[in-house]
Protein backbone atom coordinates (compact mmCIF):
# COMPACT_ATOMS: atom_id res chain seq x y z
CA UNK A 1 0.00 0.00 0.00
CA UNK A 2 1.48 3.32 -1.10
CA UNK A 3 0.67 6.50 0.82
CA UNK A 4 1.50 10.12 0.09
CA UNK A 5 1.18 13.31 2.06
CA UNK A 6 -1.39 15.73 0.70
CA UNK A 7 0.24 18.62 2.55
CA UNK A 8 3.22 18.53 4.89
CA UNK A 9 4.64 21.55 6.69
CA UNK A 10 7.17 22.31 9.37
CA UNK A 11 8.01 25.69 10.87
CA UNK A 12 9.82 27.33 13.72
CA UNK A 13 9.27 30.72 15.29
CA UNK A 14 10.90 32.95 17.86
CA UNK A 15 8.60 35.73 19.05
CA UNK A 16 9.23 38.09 21.92
CA UNK A 17 6.62 40.61 20.68
CA UNK A 18 5.51 42.22 17.38
CA UNK A 19 8.80 44.12 17.17
CA UNK A 20 11.08 41.12 17.79
CA UNK A 21 10.21 37.99 15.83
CA UNK A 22 11.60 35.49 13.33
CA UNK A 23 9.78 32.69 11.49
CA UNK A 24 11.04 30.04 9.06
CA UNK A 25 8.73 27.50 7.40
CA UNK A 26 8.88 24.72 4.81
CA UNK A 27 5.78 23.38 3.01
CA UNK A 28 5.27 20.54 0.54
CA UNK A 29 1.95 20.11 -1.29
CA UNK A 30 1.80 16.78 -3.14
CA UNK A 31 3.81 17.17 -6.33
CA UNK A 32 2.42 20.68 -6.93
CA UNK A 33 4.48 23.00 -4.73
CA UNK A 34 7.49 23.06 -2.44
CA UNK A 35 7.98 26.40 -0.68
CA UNK A 36 10.18 28.04 1.92
CA UNK A 37 8.86 31.06 3.85
CA UNK A 38 10.64 33.53 6.09
CA UNK A 39 9.30 36.37 8.21
CA UNK A 40 11.46 38.78 10.19
CA UNK A 41 10.82 41.93 12.24
CA UNK A 42 13.29 43.53 14.60
CA UNK A 43 13.38 46.87 16.33
CA UNK A 44 17.06 47.69 15.94
CA UNK A 45 16.88 51.00 17.76
CA UNK A 46 14.17 52.45 19.96
CA UNK A 47 12.99 54.52 16.97
CA UNK A 48 13.67 52.12 14.03
CA UNK A 49 12.03 48.76 13.15
CA UNK A 50 12.98 46.70 10.11
CA UNK A 51 10.79 43.98 8.69
CA UNK A 52 11.04 41.50 5.83
CA UNK A 53 8.93 38.63 4.53
CA UNK A 54 9.56 36.27 1.64
CA UNK A 55 8.14 33.20 -0.07
CA UNK A 56 10.50 31.19 -2.28
CA UNK A 57 9.37 28.33 -4.53
CA UNK A 58 11.93 25.52 -4.45
CA UNK A 59 10.08 23.71 -7.25
CA UNK A 60 10.17 26.69 -9.64
CA UNK A 61 13.38 28.28 -8.35
CA UNK A 62 12.24 31.88 -7.82
CA UNK A 63 10.89 34.29 -5.23
CA UNK A 64 7.09 34.28 -5.48
CA UNK A 65 6.47 37.13 -3.05
CA UNK A 66 8.60 39.36 -0.86
CA UNK A 67 8.27 42.50 1.24
CA UNK A 68 10.94 44.71 2.81
CA UNK A 69 10.14 47.69 4.98
CA UNK A 70 11.17 50.06 7.74
CA UNK A 71 9.17 52.00 10.33
CA UNK A 72 10.30 55.07 12.25
CA UNK A 73 8.93 55.82 15.73
CA UNK A 74 9.32 59.27 17.34
CA UNK A 75 10.21 59.84 20.99
CA UNK A 76 6.57 59.76 22.12
CA UNK A 77 6.03 56.29 20.58
CA UNK A 78 2.33 57.09 19.99
CA UNK A 79 2.66 57.45 16.21
CA UNK A 80 4.89 56.00 13.47
CA UNK A 81 5.74 56.43 9.81
CA UNK A 82 6.53 53.42 7.66
CA UNK A 83 7.85 52.65 4.18
CA UNK A 84 7.73 49.27 2.43
CA UNK A 85 8.28 47.70 -0.99
CA UNK A 86 6.36 44.55 -1.96
CA UNK A 87 7.26 42.38 -4.95
CA UNK A 88 5.04 39.63 -6.43
CA UNK A 89 5.93 37.46 -9.40
CA UNK A 90 2.56 35.88 -10.17
CA UNK A 91 1.15 38.25 -11.39
CA UNK A 92 4.22 40.44 -11.83
CA UNK A 93 3.65 43.43 -9.54
CA UNK A 94 5.69 45.82 -7.38
CA UNK A 95 4.02 48.02 -4.76
CA UNK A 96 5.56 50.89 -2.80
CA UNK A 97 3.70 51.83 0.36
CA UNK A 98 4.00 54.73 2.80
CA UNK A 99 2.01 54.44 6.03
CA UNK A 100 1.16 56.55 9.05
CA UNK A 101 -0.08 54.94 12.27
CA UNK A 102 -1.51 56.17 15.56
CA UNK A 103 -1.11 53.85 18.54
CA UNK A 104 -4.47 52.45 19.65
CA UNK A 105 -6.37 53.93 16.68
CA UNK A 106 -4.97 52.34 13.52
CA UNK A 107 -3.04 53.27 10.41
CA UNK A 108 -3.45 54.80 6.97
CA UNK A 109 -1.37 53.80 3.96
CA UNK A 110 -1.05 54.81 0.36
Amino acid sequence: METLFTVAAVSGEYRKDDDHRFLAAYRLSRDLAEDVRGDFAWRLLRWLRLQAQGDYSLRNGYLTEGTVGASVFPRSDCWNVGFSVQRKTQPDDTTVRVSFGLKGIGSVAH
